[in-house]
């Protein structure tokens, strides 16, 4: 018979009462699954007090508790990759890197140019919304500064005309949206889409 050192048999029995399952144990002492089950038995029976496994459960209980779970890289591997358990692991996902968009990227474009900006392209960033889509904000912009150059606009009534601007950018942006073969072609009565292409078409020479 094989007698095993008091410092193995010491270590066993901490490692029970710690709450340590028994694959972990033989791994970390090196010593036969019954062994431990053996010297488990024996700290059960002459302990004054009931020994809990860290998920709060008795020492010994049946099945994997996430105590278990965290310590056993094996055992996550396993239920990661196993058609029946892959859903048991919930790993989180990545966060996607948030793009920032500079704002020497975006409308006037003040450090690309590199020389201070006339008073009448600050005056206009600031009354122009800066929630707006940059793509959209930019024409806006510059759609003001155009008619404000021409002279058919005054920096005096921006404020309440810039709604206008920012409604008709919107709709020339709906001019390239997806549209329904079934909708009314504009300035017709009853004329769908779908009968344009299907003329246009009849007229192409094969």
């Amino acid at each position: 018979m094989n007698l095993l050192p008091a410092y193995k048999v010491d270590k066993i029995k901490s490692l029970i009462v710690a709450g340590t399952g028994m694959r972990t144990i033989c791994g970390e002492v090196g010593v036969a699954k019954g062994t431990v089950a053996r010297y488990r038995r024996e700290v059960i029976s002459k302990s004054a007090r009931p020994l809990l496994c860290s998920c709060g459960k008795a020492i010994g209980h049946r099945g994997w508790c996430q105590h278990r779970l965290s310590k056993s890289v094996s055992r996550q591997e396993f239920l990661l990759t196993s058609p029946f358990f892959g859903a048991r692991i919930i790993i989180p996902k990545p966060r996607k890197e948030k793009i920032e968009v500079y704002s020497d990227l975006c409308w006037p474009y003040s450090k690309i140019h590199n020389h201070e900006l006339p008073d009448y392209i600050l005056r206009i960033d600031r009354i122009v919304p800066a929630g707006i889509p940059e793509k959209i904000r930019a024409d806006i912009c510059q759609d003001i500064v155009v008619d404000y150059l021409a002279g058919s606009l005054s920096l005096s009534e921006l404020p309440r005309m810039v709604k206008g601007y920012i409604r008709r950018a919107y709709n020339n942006m709906s001019e390239y949206r997806n549209v329904s073969l079934y909708s009314p072609v504009k300035g017709t009565d009853d004329l769908l889409v779908m009968d344009v292409i299907t003329n246009k078409l009849c007229e192409v020479e094969i």
